[in-house]
């Protein structure tokens, strides 16, 4: 008797095709998986512009006109170029503040939650209602 081994190219094509049947619904659950991981860098750097300009308000009386004056550069870029970050300041009183997280380079495929924002009220925002979890 001759018995030969191993696998038929029916059997390879079959298995072949079971992967990519998974491939194709695992992916998408994996590229949205790494962009929520990634909207915490944009939590750190705007609650830390926040905590800056609470600061920043109880020694002045009012809010930080810009980044530079709470020791950022501008363009504000997050930690790993993730996000951009932009802060309006509305009135010459500075008694308010708007802050504004903007996905950029890879992150910009985060359709989802392309912006995220944080106020003086500590209202949190975003391009939908779960950007800052929950």
């Amino acid at each position: 008797m001759n018995q030969t081994k191993g696998f038929t190219l029916i059997e390879l094509l079959v298995v072949l095709g079971i992967i990519a049947i998974l491939a194709t619904f695992a992916y998408p659950s994996y590229r949205d998986y790494v962009f929520r991981s990634k909207r915490s860098e944009a939590h750190n750097i705007l609650l830390d512009i926040a905590n800056r300009q609470e600061r920043y308000y109880a020694n002045n009386n009012q809010y930080a006109p810009n980044l530079g004056a709470l020791g950022f550069s501008t363009p504000l870029d997050s930690e790993h170029g993730y996000y951009r970050v932009t802060m309006n300041v509305p009135g010459a009183g500075g008694a308010a503040y708007s802050l504004t997280a903007t996905a950029i380079n890879e992150q910009a495929g985060d359709t989802h939650c392309a912006t995220i924002g944080y106020d003086a009220l500590g209202q949190k925002t975003g391009t939908n209602a779960d950007c800052w979890g929950g």
